[in-house]
C-alpha cells in the first residue's frame, strides 16, 4: 500500500552565492552611474536643445542634488523640457485649475518643480523664468492676491474660524498683512461673519453646550479652553456659551 513515506523527496533549488554577489555588484554599479554629477556650463536653452538632439532616451537622467548642507543629497529626475516658460505656465495653470491660490503658493509649487527637474547650474535661470510666468498670470488676472484673500477669508469665517486663526492660515499661504486686514475689514459689518458668529458656529459644530455641563466649573473650563485653542477671546467665548 502506498503511503506518503514512499513519495520521492523534493529538494529546494537555491541560488548560488556567487550569482547573488554578482547581482548586488551590478546593482551598486548602476546606482553609482546614475548618481554621477551633471553640471554643464551652458544656458538653459542650450541644455534643452542638447537634450532634444540626444532623443527621448537621453532626455532625462537621475542626478544627485544637495538642497541644504545639513541634508543628505536627494535624487531627482533631470528633465529640462519641464522647465521651459511654456511648461512652467502650464504647470501654474493646472495648479489654479485645481484650486484658487495666492501668488506665493504658485511660486512655491513652481520652485518645487525647479528643484525636482533642474540642477544648481540652471536653477537661477529657471527662478527668473518663474517670476516672469507669475507676472504674466497676474496681468491676465489669473492670479490676484486681493481677490483670493477676500474669498479665502469668507470661506474660513463660514467654517467657524477666529480672526487669529484666519490671519495665521492666510499668512501661511503667502498673503501680505495688508491683504489680510482688508479682507477682514470687508466682512466686519456682516452679522453672519463676525467673530462672535464664527465662535457660535464652531461651538455648535463641536456641540460644546450640550456636551459639557456649563454649571460645573471643570466642565465649563473645558468648554472655554476648547474655544481658546481656536483663537477666540475669553469675552467672546463667555458670550457664546452664555456664562
Amino acid at each position: 500500500m502506498w503511503s506518503y513515506d514512499d513519495a520521492p523527496k523534493t529538494s529546494t533549488v537555491q541560488t548560488p552565492q556567487r550569482l547573488i554577489n554578482r547581482s548586488s555588484k551590478s546593482h551598486r554599479a548602476l546606482k553609482k552611474k546614475k548618481r554621477q554629477e551633471y553640471s554643464p556650463d551652458i544656458s538653459l536653452s542650450a541644455l534643452i536643445a542638447e537634450q532634444g538632439e540626444r532623443g527621448a532616451a537621453g532626455s532625462s537622467r537621475v542626478v544627485a542634488d544637495e538642497f541644504d548642507s545639513d541634508e543628505r543629497p536627494r535624487l531627482h529626475l533631470l528633465d529640462l523640457s519641464k522647465l521651459t516658460p511654456w511648461a512652467l505656465r502650464e504647470a501654474a495653470l493646472r495648479f489654479l485649475d485645481r484650486q484658487d491660490g495666492s501668488v506665493e503658493q504658485v511660486r512655491r509649487s513652481l520652485k518645487r518643480r525647479a528643484f525636482r527637474y533642474g540642477n544648481e547650474e540652471i536653477r537661477s535661470e529657471v527662478l527668473l523664468e518663474i517670476e516672469g510666468v507669475l507676472l504674466r498670470l497676474q496681468e491676465m488676472n489669473y492670479l490676484d492676491d486681493e481677490r483670493f484673500a477676500v474669498a479665502y477669508c469668507e470661506s474660513l469665517r463660514r467654517r467657524g474660524a477666529s480672526t487669529q486663526k484666519i490671519k495665521m492660515k492666510m499668512g501661511g499661504r503667502g498673503l501680505c498683512a495688508e491683504h489680510i486686514e482688508n479682507a477682514l475689514e470687508q466682512f466686519a459689518g456682516d452679522e453672519e461673519l463676525t467673530e462672535e458668529a464664527s465662535c457660535a458656529l464652531y461651538a455648535k459644530k463641536r456641540r460644546l453646550i450640550t456636551r459639557y455641563d456649563l454649571n460645573e466649573p471643570k466642565e465649563r473650563q473645558k468648554a472655554l479652553a476648547s474655544l481658546a485653542r481656536q483663537g477666540f477671546s475669553f469675552d467672546v467665548a463667555k458670550s457664546v456659551l452664555g456664562i
